[in-house]
């Protein structure tokens, strides 16, 4: 057949006598080698590190012949595919451009070869532990078959040290089994404390998204106060502005009225007035004078009632819209905003206040009294009933969780029960052995006994021919009554190895079939229990893990 390899391609001539020159070196070649060595090799060359590798695989030979014609009968012995392709004269030379891509194909096939073979001969056999063989029955049944079996072959009927070797083999599995379960019920602690922590504690996701909306939506109400701030700002600054116009309007008036009361004066004083007339004109001013000042005081605490007023109304609104803030972000972190929230139920629980309505219902944007607290009131009935549904659904779920620690329980019970029974199967065999064994041992000596008797007999001559021959004919006889209850003791203990062999087997099937009902039961009551936590309280959180605990992995 032709070789499928690139023989004459560079590339792959210059990687093969690289790792070709490598696997030299690291396997100890005690001769100078270099790739550049490799590209034309002589004769010798080639011929010493042919010996190197083929030594690698038989170090014990011999070559006999001239090296050309004994290399073609090696090639055959290693079944070299190509065999047939290695002439002598390609072997006379080497170098030459037609033989030497044959030839490094053919070394570099040994060299592949050899590295297959150690890594066979230095492989890590069964250490005889349970949880590193997949196949450990399989391993252990084969063990104990293949030694019976030569034993059988070679004369022996004496089992008893593959027997213990079985027993312990499958003592070390149990203990094995036992360990696994012991830590797949660790485990399953374990992810059902991590599964409570992950269901009571709020996602920090969920939580800074929480965080976020609330510092956005109080930055968007900074914002808004800001504007309110600057458009009040806007309004001092126009009444500012009203003020000083009014003040400069009023200084005009009152240089008008100046000159009006220089006027006046000059018209009095050009008037002839009695004495009566300035009497009564100084009464009249004087009682202007006290009800000017009268209505100036009145107006002073007027104005300052009304400034009080206005200070103390601009607190309660401060407060007002403090509690509803407040009130806002309550209700954001019970999902109560946005009104497509989860409890929001389509209505709308973010109230705004308007500081500059003229009416006391136009100051908040939702009734509060006849749509927001019967709202409320509510979502409290909704909350405290899902609540007591959660208990009980908790309740209902440690009883789950009780209910399959005692199954647990129980099945670990009924597999100490059937060792203690495959412990006293093994005893009942190994008692029955022993018997069989002592009988087989009697049965021998008794022949040997009968043997040297006879052999008596036939020394003692021709006399008592015919009662020697009745008591050879006798002995025989019970020769073959030992030998035939040899043999059926022989057989009742091969039944009775069969049978031993049959339970364990019938057991290992029941174990592995419990384990596995009791892990399907686990999932779906895990699963029922995840399902039901998530949709109580997991409506806006977010599971991280899905708990999935194989309970039969050392099987």
């Amino acid at each position: 057949s032709k070789d499928p390899r690139p023989l004459r391609d560079k590339s792959w001539q210059h990687d093969t006598i690289r790792a070709l020159t490598e696997f030299l070196i690291e396997t100890g070649y005690n001769q100078p080698i270099s790739t550049k060595t490799l590209q034309t090799p002589t004769s010798k060359d080639f011929q010493s590190i042919f010996k190197f590798l083929y030594a690698k695989l038989d170090p014990r030979y011999v070559y006999q012949k001239k090296f050309e014609e004994e290399v073609p009968g090696l090639l055959k012995g290693l079944k070299y595919p190509f065999a047939d392709q290695i002439s002598k004269s390609q072997l006379y030379a080497v170098g030459s451009m037609h033989s030497w891509p044959n030839l490094l194909g053919m070394l570099q096939w040994i060299m592949d070869l050899i590295i297959c073979v150690d890594k066979l001969n230095h492989s890590p056999e069964f250490d005889g532990q349970p949880g590193n063989e997949p196949a450990f029955q399989d391993e252990m049944f084969f063990k104990y078959i293949s030694r019976s079996y030569i034993a059988f072959l070679s004369g022996d009927d004496n089992y008893e040290d593959m027997e213990q070797d079985l027993t312990i083999h499958f003592e070390q599995k149990l203990d094995h089994i036992e360990t696994e379960i012991s830590k797949l019920n660790k485990e399953i602690e374990q992810l059902q404390q991590e599964h409570e922590g992950y269901v009571s504690v709020e996602s920090p996701l969920v939580a800074a998204q929480k965080e976020h909306d609330i510092l956005k939506s109080d930055t968007e109400k900074f914002t808004e106060y800001l504007n309110h701030l600057q458009s009040k700002k806007e309004k001092l600054q126009d009444s500012n502005v009203a003020l000083t116009e009014e003040v400069q309007s009023k200084e005009q008036e009152l240089g008008q009225l100046e000159e009006e009361k220089a006027d006046l004066q000059r018209q009095v004083d050009e008037q002839e007035i009695s004495m009566t007339d300035v009497e009564r004109m100084n009464a009249e001013r004087d009682q202007l004078s006290k009800n000017l000042n009268t209505a100036n005081s009145r107006l002073e605490e007027i104005n300052k009632t009304s400034w009080e007023k206005e200070i103390e109304t601009q607190k309660k609104l401060d407060d007002v819209e403090r509690v509803i803030q407040e009130f806002n972000s309550f209700a954001y972190k019970l999902g109560l905003i946005p009104s497509d929230s989860p409890y929001a139920n389509g209505i709308e629980f973010d109230i705004k206040l308007n500081q500059h309505a003229t009416r006391v219902e136009e100051m908040v944007s939702v009734d509060i009294k006849n749509v927001i607290r019967p709202a409320l009131m509510e979502l409290r009935s909704n909350l405290n009933s899902s609540l007591h549904h959660t208990e009980d659904e908790a309740i209902v779920l440690q009883e789950n969780l009780d209910r399959l620690t005692e199954t647990v329980a129980d099945k670990l019970d009924e597999l100490k029960s059937m060792e203690n029974r495959i412990q006293k199967l093994v005893t009942q065999h190994q008692d029955e052995k022993e018997a069989a064994n002592r009988e087989n041992t009697a049965s021998n000596t008794e022949m040997d006994n009968l043997e040297q008797e006879l052999q008596r007999m036939r020394l003692e001559g021709n006399t008592g021919l015919l009662g020697s021959q009745q008591r050879v004919q006798k002995i025989q006889i019970e020769y073959d009554q030992l030998l035939l209850k040899c043999n059926e003791k022989k057989e009742e203990a091969g039944r009775e190895i069969l049978r031993i062999l049959e339970e364990l087997i019938s057991f290992k099937s029941h174990v592995e079939n419990s384990l596995s009902d009791l892990e399907n039961l686990a999932k779906e009551e895990y699963q029922a229990s995840k399902e039901g936590l998530q949709s109580v309280r997991g409506k806006s959180s977010k599971s991280d893990s899905a708990v999935n605990s194989p309970m039969v992995a050392g099987n």
